[in-house]
């Protein structure tokens, strides 16, 4: 009797742990903070492979990989719309686009739905949660932009 009773409380434990192992909370887009660490630790990475460089050839490589991790802009979408909703760049500077809402995100150049004012401005497909999309302006001028499939969350990007 005691060993039948054992066995149903172990039972009952392992199913109790194969719930909570199987239930795990939904993987959360990064943040901002998080992309900024990321990038960080890239550069701090790039700088323990430079073995057999003279000091120029090191100074010139951090130069290089500091100037491309400053140039590149977030713009963070959530649920809410895209924040900042206007950035200004410099001509040729990307900027990403960091989807950390529930759904979709298609950025996409106005006016919704042609995206005739900057056709390449437009990755043409649906950017999951927790992804991002990446886009360098090669045009100078201002860009509205929207989110093709929530027509009503819009930006703006000003190239100069």
């Amino acid at each position: 009797m005691k060993s039948k009773l054992i066995i149903f409380i172990i039972i009952i434990l392992a199913i109790i742990g194969i719930y909570f192992a199987v239930k795990k909370s939904p993987a959360q887009a990064p943040t901002i903070q998080e992309q900024a660490q990321t990038q960080s630790s890239s550069l701090e990475m790039t700088a323990s492979g430079m073995e057999g460089m003279t000091e120029e050839e090191m100074v010139n490589h951090e130069q290089t990989s500091v100037g491309a991790e400053i140039s590149k802009h977030i713009v963070n979408y959530t649920d809410k719309g895209f924040s900042p909703s206007s950035l200004e760049i410099k001509l040729g500077e990307t900027v990403k686009f960091a989807n950390n809402s529930s759904g979709g995100m298609w950025v996409a150049s106005g006016p919704h739905p042609s995206h005739t004012a900057y056709p390449e401005f437009d990755p043409k497909r649906n950017i999951p949660s927790g992804e991002i999309y990446e886009f360098t302006f090669t045009k100078i001028g201002e860009w509205k932009y929207h989110n093709h499939t929530k027509a009503g969350m819009y930006g703006t990007i000003i190239v100069k």
